[in-house]
């Protein structure tokens, strides 16, 4: 070995060094790697940083632009809900639901349009065919269009060369009337074949109405002339000359107004008669109207009042009206309508007031559907309802039978707005290309009204069961809210002064006028006992055990009465409790808990006497039980604390600054809410008594709260009479703002307010008798939500009116 490395020394020398160089080249090969590496992979880490922020940017650039779009879709949803709706389809699919669907829920409530396009100009009146399966349609674009009301489609009619003006179907709706600026008349076949065009007129031509034998059709223009014409012939003539665009035509009777000589024509379209009403004494103005049944001609006087007259009786007489506010005045008449069945009328003005006159029962209203003028008004088959437009962009629907105003908001001022013959639909025509329809059942209310005046403690309501039961003068109405129908009416000696309902809706308790208590069961309406109470209890306060037919009643001379309807003595007079009348609670087990006046809190159970639990420093004013539990929250002034029924003290809800008016507890037991004067809701965790969500209304509530079953949705009572319903969710993140709520329109005052048993629709109570439920029926997860709102926005844009006819099609 010694002699082989002897004789090979340079050569493993070289070897040895080549190795070395190797070996060196090799690390450092490793080390440039490494490095190239460490490069490459601190490039890869700022691109994915990079993408990081991005995708962050992009995040927040989306929740900015969804926040901006739930902002306008607030500030358009009474103005332009089909706005409001294309705002909400075009959210990202990261926008927060809850809050879309809160808006899209308040634009169903309102009643969001169905919309027709195909004009380009505004549009000047509406007509449907006599079955209300087609809409005619009149523009200043020069077209008429019909549209299938099954389809949402329409088909054009072009030929006049000016504003085409006013529409009607022929009894047997294959034709179609159009008039016309440009002097025409043009008779329309719907089957098909060129239009029968009617020449004679010297003005624009705005009235028109086929005669119920479909062969004659009559016309009037701006020049005065009211013609008829033959349509077999196509010849016409004219039969007078007088004011007509202003007086509403019927199928089977027309009129018109000659100034000149104050004398009105009415021609019966069936017989072809002619009659002439001379008003006397009584200056007649241009607009007027006539009824169905041909009985009765109205017209406007100089003064602002109506002539009615009576073409049986052959005599006139001036309508009165209640006086409106001084400070308003009611303005001149635009047209007068009559109702269907002729016992009614309504007459626009140029102010705020519709007039509104009932001729069976010979009394005029003042209805107020519009914040500005009225222009139009017609009413609903049955004569039920009126829809309005005016100068506030809506269509007024007024319920003649509750004395309320339903308004469906639209993107334009409207000209008119018309009912189907068979009360399906609603059209509205205005200002824009568009045709606005909406479904009877987005006017409809699910309501009951009583049939006479109730007190207001005479309300009580068992929302589990779906029963409320109203205090009359002569009866006690049993209501059943599922479908909002009268269940009962028990006649009563005396007018109630107070009411109590168990929670299974089955028994009732009463106190009348003159001091007598009674407790009935439901719906029968058997008197189960009946005991006097004298004066002493006038102002009495109430608690219901939700476990048997068990009332508690405090009354205001101190007295605590137990009514236990399954005992053999049924009323047992408890200790007294001197100050005005404490709170009852029945918190699901046999002990009834009482809260003091001087801030005790008071527990009785079985023969035993009264116990004090606590006392606090104030009178306890609210005590609610924690369901499931045998705990309870009582709020006293500012000071509201949980404890349990042998008054160990759980916790405090801090956080109020002003007496505590109300407290609900969600069913499940999780979630507090408490109602304050300094007019903010707060939801505390019945657990930790954490403060989780501050609500802040715009307007003062009226201390009436109501919690759904699973605590996701509050809703309260403000001033005015309505109601905010938020949707929190069933985790609220601590202290999470809520801006977005739901406005529930319809009552004036609320004395009872509940949330249904499916956690989203809302009952309640007006001082008027009026039971009202706000049904929501919008999809609950985010998906269907989507699809829903997909299938009812309108993807185009807001289309602008054109000036000129349109070009053909």
């Amino acid at each position: 070995m010694r002699r082989f490395v002897r004789r090979h020394r340079a050569l493993l020398g070289l070897a040895a060094v080549s190795v070395a160089l190797i070996v060196g080249v090799t690390a450092l090969s490793f080390r440039q790697v490494k490095e190239q590496r460490d490069l490459a992979e601190s490039a890869r880490d700022l691109a994915e940083d990079a993408e990081r922020r991005a995708q962050a940017a992009q995040v927040e650039a989306e929740r900015r632009a969804d926040n901006l779009s739930f902002e306008q879709a607030r500030l358009v949803l009474d103005s332009d809900p089909i706005e409001a709706l294309r705002l909400l389809d075009n959210l990202s699919p990261a926008a927060d639901w809850r809050r879309t669907r809160q808006i899209a829920a308040d634009l169903e409530a309102r009643g969001l349009p169905r919309v027709l396009r195909g004009h380009r100009a505004a549009i000047s009146r509406a007509a449907f065919s006599p079955t209300g399966d087609l809409l005619a349609t009149t523009s200043d674009d020069c077209t008429l269009r019909v549209w299938d009301m099954s389809s949402g489609t329409s088909r054009v009619f072009a030929g006049h060369t000016s504003d085409v003006w006013r529409a009607a179907f022929s009894p047997d709706g294959r034709r179609v009337a159009s008039t016309s600026r440009d002097h025409t008349v043009r008779v329309w076949d719907l089957d098909g074949g060129e239009p029968q065009v009617l020449l004679g007129h010297t003005d624009g031509v705005r009235n028109v109405v086929f005669s119920p034998d479909g062969r004659r059709l009559y016309t009037a223009d701006d020049a005065l002339a009211l013609r008829r014409w033959d349509l077999d012939t196509g010849a016409g003539e004219v039969i007078d000359r007088c004011f007509a665009n202003s007086v509403p035509w019927t199928a089977k009777h027309i009129g018109c107004i000659d100034v000149d000589t104050n004398q009105a024509y009415l021609h019966d379209l069936t017989t072809g008669a002619r009659t002439v009403v001379r008003a006397g004494d009584v200056v007649m103005q241009q607009a007027g109207g006539v009824s169905l049944d041909g009985r009765w001609f109205a017209s406007t006087v100089a003064d602002g009042s109506v002539w009615l007259y009576d073409t049986r009786a052959g005599a006139g007489r001036r309508l009165v009206w209640p006086q409106a506010p001084s400070d308003v005045w009611l303005g001149s008449l635009r047209e007068i309508r009559f109702s269907p069945a002729s016992d009614q009328l309504i007459a626009p003005a140029s102010t705020t007031y519709l007039r509104h006159y009932d001729l069976v029962r010979d009394r005029g209203d003042l209805l107020a559907p519009h914040s500005g003028y009225i222009r139009r008004g017609s009413f609903s088959p049955d004569g039920t309802k009126v829809a309005s437009v005016g100068g506030d962009a809506r269509v007024g629907i007024w319920d003649l039978a509750t004395a309320t105003s339903y308004p469906l908001a639209v993107p334009a001022h409207m000209i008119d707005a018309q009912f189907s013959p068979d009360g399906r639909w609603i059209a509205a025509v205005g200002n824009d290309p568009r045709v606005f329809v909406w479904p009877a059942s987005a006017f409809a209310r699910e309501q009951y009204v009583a049939p006479e005046p109730i007190s207001r403690n005479a309300v009580a309501m068992a929302p589990a069961a779906g029963r409320v039961l109203l205090g009359g003068a002569t009866r006690l109405h049993v209501v059943d809210t599922a479908r909002m129908r009268p269940v009962a009416a028990i006649p009563i000696e005396r007018p109630i002064q107070r009411l109590a309902l168990a929670h299974d809706g089955r028994h009732g308790l009463a106190l009348d006028e003159a001091g007598e208590l009674f407790a009935i069961s439901l719906p029968d309406g058997a008197v189960a006992l009946r005991t006097t109470v004298g004066p002493g209890c006038d102002g009495m306060r109430t608690g219901v055990d939700p476990s048997r037919p068990r009332f508690a009643v405090a009354c205001d001379d101190g007295r605590i009465l137990l009514v236990d309807l399954a005992a053999r003595e049924p009323v047992r007079e408890l200790e007294r409790v001197e100050g005005s009348p404490p709170t009852l609670l029945f918190p699901g087990e046999p002990a009834l808990v009482i809260g003091g006046p001087y801030g005790q809190l008071l527990r009785h159970e079985g023969d035993a006497g009264l116990r004090e639990l606590l006392r606090v420093r104030h009178r306890i004013a609210v005590t609610v039980a924690i369901p499931g539990t045998r705990e309870l929250v009582f709020a006293a002034e500012d000071h509201v604390e949980h404890v349990d029924l042998d008054g160990r003290r759980l916790g405090e809800l801090r956080g109020h600054r002003l007496q505590v008016g109300e407290v609900e507890v969600s069913d499940d037991g999780r979630w507090i809410v408490t109602v304050s004067r300094d007019n903010i809701l707060r939801v505390f965790d019945s657990v930790s008594h954490e403060l989780r969500i501050e609500l802040v209304p715009p307007d003062l509530v009226e201390r009436l709260v109501a919690v759904s079953r699973d605590g996701s949705r509050v809703a309260v009572a403000v001033t005015g009479g309505d109601v905010l319903l938020w949707d929190i969710g069933d985790e609220p993140d601590p202290l999470a703002p809520r801006r977005d709520f739901r406005r529930l329109r319809g009552l004036k005052q609320l004395l009872v307010l509940a949330i249904e048993d499916d956690g989203r629709s809302v009952v309640a109570v007006d001082l008027d008798g009026r039971v009202l439920r706000w049904r929501d029926t919008l999809p609950t997860d985010s998906g269907s939500l989507r699809a829903f709102i997909a299938a009812r926005a309108d993807a185009d844009d807001p289309p602008r009116a054109e000036v000129g006819c349109a070009p053909p099609e």
